[in-house]
């Protein structure tokens, strides 16, 4: 089908008359006063899911709009909306809106069942979606939203009250620092018509009226809450929660005997003590059905980590862990040796992340522990660990995780990300590697060594062998970076590796700081990406690396044609000061003639 472009000033009875015609439509802003409509994209991407028997729309408007474009957008909405609704048909809607869009949906259909909103302007969604009866899930995306207030909230509060069918709640204020704490009592009071709600999930990233107050009344909706399955709570940066609001939400989580999930971020609440952290974990304890658990604490201390650890150790039907205490200055390797003994008793577990970034006092000696008790984990098929900015970790570490990989055999995803670690080198490296290949079944690989000046061309000639035995891979993330000691013989043995990864689709190389690799690397590795018939998204970063200029460039528009397979193409020399910015813009304009139904991006100096 051809796509049909409109000067979103001067024909708008061109597009009513196109509506008429061609109801389904996609709608794509791609330049400051031009509006897209692709049918292509909406049949390859929105049409009637056969199975589910459902329609789904996503509606787009993410431009700053100049003159009158937020009328102009809003009018294009409403048509839209008009020719979705005729069609009584649709069940799942999601929308995004622009900040400066304006619109009342008095025109949705009142048999859906599933409402996502992300929106900038309050008054219009709060007096829609009270006709909306059928409702089961609800997703109210209003972080930073204008006229996001008390009253607001009031409203809201008063309009949910009517949906009596809901099941699954998601609401976003974050940054909406116009809401106090009575703003929220209204929205919780508001939730007591739902004691069969099975998921809720809440975020009120940066909100100050987000307190003590508010979390005891959110605490006190939850106890009424028996069947809840699900409870995430994202209260980031709530500076002015303290011991007596967790206390209190502690005492509510053990009264969710149903739970399966539960999520809480307390990031940046320096006001949480060790003490309450005790009664939290106490409040674990009390939920034997939990399968999945997400915590993130600020500068969490040995003695926070033993607290949780040995209440998760009796969460034995716990099926997957998300740990992140990143910033933790006062944690050590004893926490981790008392989380690895927690580890060993979560046989059950298929997924794990650990996330301890920035906590420069952990070593070699606690990612050991955790090594240990990663070999009792044999059904994990996700795994990620992150220690960036721990310049305490070394070779010995980096080895016993090898160790571990041998259990992990049916492993499907791995992230494992190391950054400032300057006594990691090769030989750590080369260790891992070899037992890396045995993980067969890996689909997505995701490896990150960033200012480790210790990794050399030997490290990436290990890496690039062990690439060639995971033939399952689908996605690959390489991010390396500051290494003196890293050529092009090391990049391009890497790249020969990826090129054996027949089945994998999407591809992410980061390189940055490299002073020895020249124009060489560029120009080979997008010849051996080039021969992955399979791979339709590709990204590839060369920053700051002072020896590639102008040559390195040109000619990889040459290099890229007819590669028909790829839709997605990101080209970045962000920081190569001998790249000339028109060298790249000539380039570029090649290659999207030679792939013009690929979206290419390319950033220069």
């Amino acid at each position: 089908m051809m796509s049909k472009e409109f000067k979103s000033k001067d024909n708008r009875q061109e597009i009513q008359n196109y509506f008429h015609i061609q109801n389904k439509t996609l709608f794509n802003h791609q330049k400051r006063h031009e509006l897209q409509l692709d049918p292509k994209v909406l049949q390859r991407q929105f049409v009637k899911k056969i199975k589910a028997n459902k329609w789904c729309y996503k509606l787009e408007s993410k431009t700053t709009p100049g003159g009158d474009r937020g009328e102009t957008d809003a009018f294009y909405l409403k048509r839209l909306l008009r020719a979705i609704d005729s069609s009584k048909s649709i069940k799942t809607l999601s929308i995004s809106l622009s900040r400066t869009i304006k619109l009342e949906f008095n025109i949705l259909d009142e048999s859906l069942t599933e409402l996502d909103i992300t929106a900038r302007h309050f008054q219009e969604v709060s007096k829609t979606i009270k006709k909306l009866s059928c409702l089961q899930n609800i997703d109210l995306d209003f972080s930073k939203c204008e006229g996001a207030d008390d009253f607001g909230l009031f409203h809201l509060g008063d309009c949910l009250k009517r949906l009596i069918s809901l099941k699954n709640i998601t609401l976003d204020f974050s940054q909406c620092k116009e809401v106090s704490a009575s703003g929220f009592y209204y929205l919780f009071q508001s939730l007591k018509r739902f004691p069969s709600i099975e998921s809720l999930k809440l975020s009120f990233v940066m909100c100050p009226g987000f307190d003590n107050l508010a979390l005891w009344n959110l605490s006190d909706i939850l106890m009424r809450m028996t069947s809840l399955r699900s409870f995430i709570l994202d209260a980031a940066w709530c500076e002015n929660i303290n011991a007596r609001g967790l206390v209190n939400l502690s005492c509510a989580l053990k009264k969710l005997q149903s739970l399966k999930t539960l999520g809480l971020n307390f990031r940046r609440c320096s006001q949480i003590s060790n003490i309450e952290y005790q009664f939290l974990a106490e409040s674990l304890k009390a939920l034997p059905s939990l399968k999945t658990l997400k915590l993130e604490f600020h500068e969490a201390n040995d003695a926070r980590l033993r607290s949780l650890s040995r209440a998760i150790q009796h969460l034995v039907t716990l099926r997957s862990l998300n740990l992140y205490f990143v910033n933790c200055f006062q944690l050590t390797n004893q926490g981790l040796y008392n989380l690895g003994e927690c580890l060993k008793k979560l046989t059950s577990l298929t997924s794990l992340c650990l996330n301890f970034s920035q906590c420069e006092n952990l070593s070699d000696e606690g990612l050991c522990q955790v090594s240990e008790a990663l070999q009792k984990l044999s059904f994990l098929q996700n795994l990620a660990l992150y220690f960036l900015w721990c310049p305490l970790m070394a070779d010995k570490g980096l080895e016993s995780l090898s160790r571990s990989l041998v259990q992990l055999v049916c492993l499907r995803s791995f992230i494992l990300s190391f950054g400032d670690c300057q006594n990691l080198t090769s030989n750590g490296l080369n260790q891992y590697c070899k037992n890396l290949k045995i993980l067969t079944q890996l689909q997505t690989l995701n490896l990150a060594f960033l200012k480790c000046e210790g990794i050399s061309d030997e490290g990436l000639i290990s890496m690039g062998e062990s690439l060639k035995s995971l033939t399952s891979i689908q996605d690959i993330v390489i991010s390396l970076s500051g290494s003196q000691l890293i050529t092009d013989n090391g990049l391009l043995s890497l790249s020969e590796g990826i090129k054996s990864l027949e089945m994998v689709n999407k591809i992410k190389l980061h390189f940055q700081e490299f002073p020895e690799v020249t124009n060489k690397s560029p120009q080979t590795i997008c010849e051996y990406l080039k021969s992955l018939s399979s791979l339709k998204s590709c990204s590839l970063t060369f920053e700051q690396c002072d020896r590639i200029n102008d040559q390195g460039v040109e000619n990889l528009s040459d290099i890229l044609k007819r590669w028909v397979s790829l839709e997605n193409l990101f080209l970045s020399f962000f920081g190569c000061e001998n790249v000339n910015k028109q060298t790249l813009e000539d380039e570029s304009k090649k290659i999207k003639g030679y792939l013009p139904n690929c979206e290419v991006i390319t950033i220069g100096l």
